[in-house]
């Protein structure tokens, strides 16, 4: 390669680059702090060009994750293939019929594409994680003080008028990014080079969990659990057990089940009331186990199939529990196949490889840690709720999830593969 077009290359990924991370800090706060509006449009825009200068950057790496791309390509083949028929009766095939309900994994290819060219290096990782940890630590302050506001008065008619948790259209949607905000705080606890910085993040995490308590979700402060007994695994793989450590497990697990059995109101479904939803959506996936019922036709094919009627005692009288699975798992089983499940499953694991690959070797151990545990926050919290079923215009959770997987991206590119750095 000859030295001009080399130093065309790297100007047309220098602009790129400069424009791709202008756009990423425009709608990182447009997503915490503004108004509802069409986030998928700025995600687009920010892949396409972070696409366009990793394509020129000759020294860009471009590995990327199967898994998801897999999972995209499983739901525009079952689009294809259920709407075939509808995309062809105006004479000419109609793209648009078969990719409109695939539109946001579209979406979410290209941004996780150019977004992790822009997160390519530790430098840039570490500036990301800081201002999601203060964005997360600011919601819950507001939280905090919006709950103090109304004396603690937690009226499920009411809930919807608390600012913090109305911008994010539900106290789930507040659980969710709280439980991802505690891995982010805990990792400085865990690899702070001083006993400032770990108690710092200790403080900071607790003051999460006392947030995720007031929030009302008890599937919020058991996925906090959850990932605060792993990262003590992945801390002390293998702990000496004495009966100090056991009678110190047992107190703080109790104290976890009584926070989630005694969460104050607003309360989350129980898990028991949510198995007939979730026996629905698995009948639906065995009956449909290849390419599943299509995206964006879980409510319909639960009308036709007859399942509602069939696993729902509340159907005749209410047809709530249609809109969707209430499980990522479970809607992208029903929607799009054994594909599909088998790719987002795949990533998932494929996201924490690179992740748990830097913290044995002691590679930038705090951001390889918060990374990979807060989209272990993401993906079990999404065990029991779906939150890309939102409406795309206004789903906040959409960019915030493609923003870690695009870190989790960005860490699998730069994590070191078979040599250990000191």
């Amino acid at each position: 390669m000859n030295d001009s077009l080399m130093l065309w290359r790297m100007g047309v990924a220098r602009i790129a680059d400069a424009t791709a991370t202008i756009a990423c800090i425009w709608l990182g706060w447009q997503v915490m702090f503004g108004d509802f509006q069409p986030f998928h449009v700025e995600a687009l825009w920010i892949g396409v060009v972070g696409a366009v200068g990793c394509a020129a950057d000759p020294h860009a790496r471009r590995r990327f994750p199967i898994g998801l791309v897999g999972y995209a390509l499983a739901g525009v083949v079952s689009s294809l293939t259920h709407n075939w028929a509808r995309a062809n009766l105006g004479g000419g095939f109609e793209w648009k019929v078969v990719l409109e309900p695939v539109d946001y994994l579209c979406y979410m290819l290209v941004f996780v594409f150019g977004a992790a060219y822009v997160l390519r290096t530790p430098a840039r990782q570490a500036w990301f994680l800081a201002a999601l940890t203060i964005a997360i630590l600011v919601i819950a302050t507001q939280l905090l003080f919006d709950r103090a506001s109304t004396n603690f008065v937690y009226s499920r008619t009411g809930r919807v008028f608390i600012p913090s948790v109305s911008q994010w259209s539900g106290l789930h949607q507040v659980g969710l990014v709280l439980g991802i905000g505690f891995p982010l705080c805990v990792s400085i606890a865990m690899h702070g080079a001083t006993a400032m910085r770990a108690v710092s993040g200790g403080v900071l995490a607790a003051f999460l969990v006392m947030a995720a308590w007031f929030n009302g979700s008890r599937s919020g402060i058991l996925v906090i659990a959850i990932i605060a007994v792993a990262m003590l695994v992945t801390r002390f793989p293998r702990p000496r057990l004495t009966r100090k450590r056991a009678m110190a497990a047992g107190v703080a697990i109790a104290i976890v089940a009584a926070a989630a059995l005694w969460a104050p109101k607003p309360l989350t479904a129980r898990f028991l009331d949510r198995a007939p939803i979730w026996r629905a959506a698995w009948q639906m996936s065995l009956d449909h186990p290849w390419i599943g019922v299509g995206p964006g036709q879980y409510t319909s094919a639960m009308h036709a199939g007859g399942y509602g009627a069939r696993f729902l005692p509340w159907f005749e009288g209410s047809h709530g529990g249609t809109e969707n699975a209430h499980s990522l798992p479970l809607q992208v089983a029903a929607e799009t196949g054994i594909v599909g499940l088998v790719s987002l499953a795949w990533f998932s694991v494929w996201a924490w490889r690179a992740s748990a690959r830097s913290i044995a070797r002691n590679y930038e151990p705090v951001i390889a840690t918060a990374v990979g545990f807060a989209v272990m926050a993401f993906f079990a919290r999404s065990l029991f709720d779906n939150f890309f079923a939102l409406d795309l215009d206004t789903n906040r959770i959409m960019p915030l999830a493609w923003s870690l997987f695009a870190a989790a991206v960005a860490v699998n590119r730069w994590a070191p593969e078979r040599e250990t750095v000191q």
